[in-house]
C-alpha cells in the first residue's frame, strides 16, 4: 500500500469495483441483470441475493452482510450496511460505484454519513450509513430517473389496504394465499391462511402470537418485533413453524421423527391502517426430495409439486454453472 500511495479504504473500495467486475466476468451477469429494474431495487434484492449464495448456492456457514435501501431526499438513496466483520465498509462504496456504471450505466457518489456500532442477537455489528447521489442525468425530474430510483409515489413503504381496495372477501383471501399471517402492533395474528388454519388446529386459539407457531430463521440477526419488522420490509423473510402439521405428525421415535417442520419464505407488508402487516409467503422448499418430505400427506402436494420442481431444477442448472466455474478455476490453478 505504501508502493501505491493508497490507503486501506482505497484499497478496499478498489477491491469492491473489482468485485463486481469480476462476478459479471465469470458469468453472474445475468442474474445480476434480472435482478432488478433499476440500482434501487438492485440494493433492496442484496439480501435475498446473499441468502442464495450463502445457503443454497455454497450450502456456506458464513455470515454475510445485511443492507437496507430506502429514498434520501429528492433524487437520492441512503443505505444501510451492517455487518460482523469490521472495516470492510468501503467495499460496499466501490461496489456499489460499480454496479451502477455497469448494469445501469450511471455515474453515482458514494459518500458515507455514519458509523456506529449495534448489539444484534449473534453479537455486535458495524453499522454505516452511506448516501448515494446520482449524476445530473439521473436525478428527479430526467427521463432516466426511473433507473436510479423507484419512480412510484409511496408515503414511506409499500402498504396494502384489504378493506377498500380488494373485491374479494377474507374467507376468499384466506383461501387464495393459504400461508399467509397478518398479525398488529402487539405481534397478536388477527387472521390467518386457510392451511395454517386447519392444519395446526388453530380454530381452538383465541389469542395466539407470531412467536406461539413459527421462529424466524432469516433475517437471522434481528429479534422478531413490529418495529423491526418495518425496518425490513424489503428483506426476504423465512420461517420455521414450531411444531408439524396434524398430517404430518409422527410417532416419536419413528424412522420419519427427524423431518424439520414447515418453512415458509415470503415478504413482509404493512397494512394502509398502520396497525397490521402482512406475510405473503409460500413453503421454502430447495429439492424435490424436500418436496415431497414436506407435503406427502397434504392434498395441496399435487397441486404445487410441478411448480416447485420447475423452481427446483432452474436452481440446479445455476448451482451446475457455479460448479463448472469453480472446476474451471482448479484447472486453471494446477496448470
Amino acid at each position: 500500500m505504501l508502493i501505491l500511495g493508497l490507503s486501506v479504504d482505497d484499497m478496499w473500495e478498489m477491491y469492491g469495483e473489482f468485485l463486481i467486475t469480476y462476478a459479471c466476468e465469470t458469468g453472474w451477469q445475468k442474474m445480476l441483470f434480472c435482478m432488478a429494474n433499476n440500482l434501487q431495487e438492485f440494493l433492496d434484492n442484496l439480501n435475498s441475493m446473499h441468502y442464495f449464495i450463502d445457503k443454497i448456492a455454497f450450502k456456506s456457514e458464513m455470515k454475510g452482510p445485511t443492507f437496507q435501501c430506502e429514498p434520501f431526499g429528492e433524487s437520492g438513496l441512503k443505505l444501510h450496511y451492517f455487518s460482523f466483520r469490521q472495516g470492510l465498509f468501503p467495499i460496499v462504496k466501490g461496489l456499489v460505484r460499480k454496479t451502477a456504471r455497469l448494469l445501469f450505466e450511471m455515474d453515482v457518489k458514494v459518500s458515507m454519513l455514519e458509523r456506529n456500532q449495534e448489539r444484534r442477537k449473534s453479537g455486535m455489528v458495524e453499522h454505516v450509513i452511506f448516501s448515494v447521489e446520482p449524476d445530473d442525468n439521473h436525478r428527479k425530474g430526467k427521463r432516466l430517473f426511473h433507473k436510479f430510483r423507484n419512480t412510484k409515489n409511496y408515503d414511506s413503504s409499500p402498504a396494502y389496504n384489504l378493506t377498500k381496495s380488494m373485491l374479494i372477501g377474507l374467507r376468499d383471501f384466506k383461501n387464495i394465499f393459504p400461508y399467509h399471517v397478518c398479525f398488529n402492533k402487539q405481534m397478536v395474528i388477527e387472521h390467518i391462511g386457510i392451511y395454517l388454519f386447519r392444519e395446526y388446529g388453530l380454530e381452538y386459539k383465541k389469542t395466539l402470537k407470531v412467536s406461539d407457531l413459527m421462529q424466524l430463521v432469516q433475517p437471522s440477526d434481528i429479534q422478531l418485533t413490529y418495529k423491526n419488522v418495518l425496518s425490513y420490509l424489503n428483506t426476504l423473510f423465512i420461517f420455521q413453524l414450531k411444531h408439524h402439521s396434524k398430517r404430518n405428525e409422527v410417532q416419536e421415535g419413528s424412522s420419519e421423527a427427524f423431518q424439520q417442520p414447515l418453512v415458509l419464505k415470503g415478504e413482509m407488508r404493512p397494512l394502509k391502517d398502520g396497525n397490521s402487516i402482512i406475510f405473503i409467503c409460500s413453503p421454502h422448499v430447495t429439492t424435490v426430495k424436500l418436496n415431497f418430505e414436506r407435503f406427502r400427506y397434504t392434498k395441496l402436494s399435487a397441486d404445487i409439486q410441478p411448480f416447485i420442481k420447475v423452481k427446483v431444477q432452474m436452481g440446479k442448472s445455476t448451482i451446475t454453472v457455479i460448479e463448472n466455474h469453480q472446476n474451471q478455476r482448479k484447472l486453471g490453478q494446477s496448470k
